[in-house]
């Protein structure tokens, strides 16, 4: 046998052994005991690191989900880029319009702070872009839920250096204009 296979049985066996003998109240000092332990074992930059404010998520349950598709959204991983967007138009078809609205303000936003890693590249360009591919589409049927949301289209349509991101900014936009008329 191998160290690590022999090291989880003992861990799991005095695990079935000590729980019989426990109550709620030796079960938190133990707790807390085994993870005073790992905390002396385990590099100082393992996971995340350190807490700090980054991790932070907010209250409002529609942000933290918005936030989470949006680093989906600018993944290295195409897929997981597409299955973002998939993700986004399945909101719409069921009407969570709280978290579209959340997410289109992230268009803005250069990172993902808590639903990322620091040393993971967050590929803003390619959630703008995705995020707006799929808005284009929500458009198309839906004009209506974007109209408070022109302005961040204007901005992407003229002043964003990016061709395909200026297309479906446009597009939006256009979409939106015909459903006023």
């Amino acid at each position: 046998r191998d160290m690590n296979s022999l090291r989880q049985k003992c861990f799991f066996g005095f695990v079935g052994l000590a729980t019989p003998v426990l109550n709620s109240s030796k079960a938190a000092d133990l707790l807390d005991f085994t993870l005073s332990r790992f905390e002396i074992h385990i590099e100082k930059e393992f996971g995340d690191g350190e807490w700090t404010d980054d991790l932070s998520t907010s209250e409002n349950v529609y942000e933290n989900v918005a936030n989470f598709i949006w680093s989906a959204l600018g993944s290295p991983r195409s897929a997981e880029r597409w299955n973002a967007t998939h993700t986004v138009k399945t909101l719409d078809d069921f009407n969570c319009v709280e978290i579209i609205n959340e997410l289109i303000p992230l268009l803005q936003q250069n990172e993902i702070k808590a639903f990322g890693h620091r040393k993971f590249h967050f590929y803003k360009l390619h959630a703008r872009l995705y995020l707006l591919i799929v808005l284009a589409k929500i458009s198309v049927h839906k004009p209506e839920s974007l109209v408070g949301h022109k302005e961040t289209f204007i901005h992407f349509a003229f002043k964003e250096p990016h061709a395909l991101i200026q297309n479906f900014a446009l597009e939006i936009l256009i979409n939106i204009s015909n459903s006023l008329q």
